[in-house]
Order: structure tokens, then C-alpha cells, then sequence
């Protein structure tokens, strides 16, 4: 599996400590996959994920609306939830961002998208919802 000109890596996290995770990251060269109904840690991921299929110049496009996305997004009023985070490495260049209960506006379209792309299921129990930074 090739990844497109200039794309180098990519990582997406959404979870919970108190049920299901999801990562879904490029590793040389091929996408994993792991889903957990507990928490888990580097160790977990890289013995059960599992390589997924996909075309990985389309997947990038999905993920071109993380690129403006702010670096965090907070949501004060719940004190443990969900969190996600999604790190692309692409023509020299870091993009990050992360949160805790609170959402890009468009974070739920590009999981969808994503789920698309890959034909898995991304664990979501938080309210899609965008919040204030």
C-alpha cells in the first residue's frame, strides 16, 4: 500500500476510559486498525490491530478538513467522556488536534467519511456537536 506523494503518516484516536476505543494508523506503510472495548495502551494496539484495505489517496482526502481544524477543543462542563485526537504528518508538516467532549463542526461528517473509506465502524458516544474552543 502506497501513500500519496508528500503524505508521510497519520493516526486517529477516539475513545474513552470506560468503553470503546479506536485507533486507526498508518505503520509502515499500511493502515491498522484496533477497536477495544477497554482501555488500551501502544503495546495492546500493536499486537491486535489488524491491517485494513483501503485506498489510501481518498482516505487522505478525508482527512483534508483535520488541516484547518483548531489544535484543541474543550468541553469544561463534562469532566470525563470522550476524547479524540488526529495527528497527519504530510509534506514536511505536522497537523494536530484533540478533544476532550467537544468537537470540530464538521467532525462527524469526516468520520463518516472515514468509515467510507475504510468500511469499519469508528466507535462515536459522544454528542457530535461542535463546541467553542
Amino acid at each position: 500500500m502506497n501513500l500519496p506523494t508528500g503524505a508521510l503518516s497519520f493516526s486517529l484516536f477516539v475513545g474513552n476510559n470506560q468503553g470503546t476505543n479506536c485507533q486507526l494508523k498508518t505503520y509502515r506503510g499500511e493502515l491498522l486498525y484496533y477497536r477495544s472495548d477497554r482501555p488500551f495502551g501502544t503495546q495492546q494496539f500493536f499486537r491486535e490491530a489488524r491491517v485494513i484495505s483501503c485506498d489510501m489517496e481518498t482516505l487522505f482526502l478525508a482527512l483534508e478538513p483535520c488541516t484547518r481544524w483548531n489544535r484543541s477543543y474543550y468541553n469544561t462542563a463534562i469532566a470525563d467522556g470522550e476524547q479524540w485526537e488526529v495527528v497527519i504528518h504530510r509534506k514536511g508538516q505536522e497537523t494536530r488536534s484533540f478533544g476532550s467532549n467537544a468537537y470540530p463542526e464538521d467532525f462527524d461528517r469526516v468520520l463518516k467519511t472515514i468509515e467510507a473509506v475504510i468500511d469499519e465502524k469508528i466507535p462515536f458516544r459522544g454528542t457530535r456537536v461542535a463546541a467553542a474552543v
